[in-house]
């Protein structure tokens, strides 16, 4: 009787020839059984062989060789050693050609499948899309009854997924969540298997879980179900691990999309911060009578924490810097804060010291619990020159007297935000005197150069010492600063926003 399964070192036409060869040469009978006892070919006449010898594949015991020749002598002997070495020889030949087919047949199919699939995915940016091909394509490729995928958020805030298909979809679903910490994949060829590891089993039979691994991090899990029949085996848990692994990298991907989706909507956000903090700011030359008001400012990043103030009114110019603790976002709403609080208390209040006592008790009203703080100084410009000044812990303004010196104005006060019951007092300069007075923030004096060397309060107040006997503009001034620091710093990137007010006459 054939067997129902031909061994795959078995090749009928060759070992049929084989037979044919050696019953020839002995003029018998020649039969090739398996183990069993399967007849596999056979040649020939008379009776069934009263000599039996085994023969061997790959050094295993594979099958028997019956065969019964008129007589067996020594040439006999010779020539039956010689044809099972060849049929040996043969059978070997043809086991490793049916391994050499099969592994390149599973490579084949991984190979369509992966395409297949990765095919699928290409371009879609929806997680559950992503997932739902991966359970619908492994269902298809794996021969399974249900397939289920669950996997982490691909977006700050969002929830995880979980897509299941089929029969026992909720079963899958269990398995999929419970695989979501596995190590590597597994495979339950029992129903009881798997709920010894506490999983449900309802109607499965066979049971895959593939953890979604990529780049070192476990991203989800896919669980694949059989009801019955043959269950799982190492190819088939091969083939579930490449899929997974493709989808893990589709979703890691997806991840990074949505990253610099975030990033790019902030940079626009940021834009439109910046355009709008630029806008609030006065314009860069302002004249109010006989003061002319010459500003600049410039952030270091997007949006910044400086400010200055140039408000006009019937007593000459409200004018001003202040600077934000810390850098960044939050600064700079507290400082346009600020600086609208400085513009609505002006119209009815210009005196800088009650302006200070005002706008310190918001800040450590509104914001105190944040540790942020404000540093300003306010200078009122009269028509006739006089000076009002108060400060809030800011570097001290700079004077170029009318004389040609150079005088440093520092009236102290903590910085707004620390003390809500603090009293800024003012200082009054005589107008006479009054050529120029330079405020800036310590973005000017702290920054650097290439050396690491800070810019520093003395090289800015010997800059001003040699311009004072010129009697320049305030205009003048500034520029003067801006080209020394550009000079100092070079090609160094700016580490904190930058402003400079210069304050005068009108020439």
């Amino acid at each position: 009787m054939a067997p129902k399964r031909l061994p795959q070192w078995f090749d009928r036409q060759g070992m049929t020839a084989w037979c044919n060869g050696v019953a020839s040469l002995l003029d018998g009978r020649v039969t090739l059984e398996d183990l069993e006892g399967n007849l596999l070919a056979e040649a020939g006449a008379g009776h069934d062989g009263n000599r039996r010898f085994p023969f061997r594949v790959n050094g295993q015991r594979a099958g028997w060789v019956s065969i019964s020749p008129g007589e067996i002598g020594t040439v006999h002997a010779a020539i039956i050693q010689q044809a099972l070495g060849a049929l040996e020889r043969l059978a070997d030949v043809r086991n490793s050609m049916g391994d050499l087919i099969r592994t390149t047949a599973h490579q084949w199919r991984e190979l369509s499948v992966l395409y297949k699939f990765m095919d699928t995915v290409a371009g879609a940016l929806d997680p559950d899309v992503v997932a739902g091909h991966l359970a619908e394509r492994a269902a298809v490729a794996l021969k399974a009854d249900a397939a289920a995928v669950c996997y982490e958020p691909v977006e700050t805030g969002g929830s995880p997924g979980c897509v299941a298909t089929g029969e026992v979809e909720e079963t899958a679903g269990a398995v999929a969540r419970w695989a979501l910490g596995l190590g590597s994949g597994t495979i339950f060829s029992s129903p009881e298997d798997l709920a010894a590891s506490g999983v449900p089993a309802g109607k499965a039979g066979s049971v895959m879980a593939v953890p979604l691994q990529a780049r070192g991090r476990n991203r989800g899990a896919l669980a694949l179900v059989r009801t019955a029949g043959e269950g799982f085996s190492a190819e088939d848990l091969k083939l579930g691990s490449l899929l997974s692994r493709q989808t893990a990298l589709a979703l890691s991907n997806l991840e990074l999309v949505a990253q610099v989706r975030v990033a790019e909507r902030m940079r626009r956000e940021l834009e439109m911060a910046a355009e709008i903090q630029m806008s609030l700011l006065p314009d860069p030359l302002t004249v109010a009578g006989s003061v002319m008001a010459a500003g600049i400012c410039i952030p270091a990043q997007e949006v910044g924490g400086d400010v200055f103030i140039v408000v006009p009114s019937s007593e000459g110019l409200l004018t001003g810097v202040a600077d934000v603790s810390g850098h960044g976002l939050s600064s700079a709403l507290l400082m346009n804060a600020f600086a609208s609080e400085i513009h609505a208390l002006a119209l009815n209040e210009t005196g800088p010291g009650a302006l200070l006592d005002a706008t310190n008790r918001l800040i450590c009203e509104r914001v105190g619990e944040l540790g942020l703080f404000v540093t300003v100084v306010l200078i009122r410009c009269s028509e006739g020159g006089e000076l009002s000044i108060a400060s809030a812990g800011h570097p001290p303004p700079l004077l170029l007297t009318h004389e040609g010196g150079l005088e440093i104005v520092d009236t102290g006060g903590v910085p707004l935000g620390v003390m809500e019951d603090e009293v800024y007092e003012e200082v009054t300069l005589d107008g006479g005197r009054f050529n120029v007075i330079v405020m800036y923030s310590d973005g000017l004096t702290e920054a650097r150069d290439a050396g690491g060397r800070m810019y520093g309060s003395d090289r800015l107040e010997e800059l001003l010492r040699e311009l004072a006997p010129r009697h320049p503009g305030p205009r003048e001034v500034q520029e003067a600063v801006l080209d020394d620091f550009r000079r100092f710093t070079g090609d160094v990137a700016q580490a904190d926003d930058l402003t400079v007010l210069s304050v005068g006459r009108v020439s």
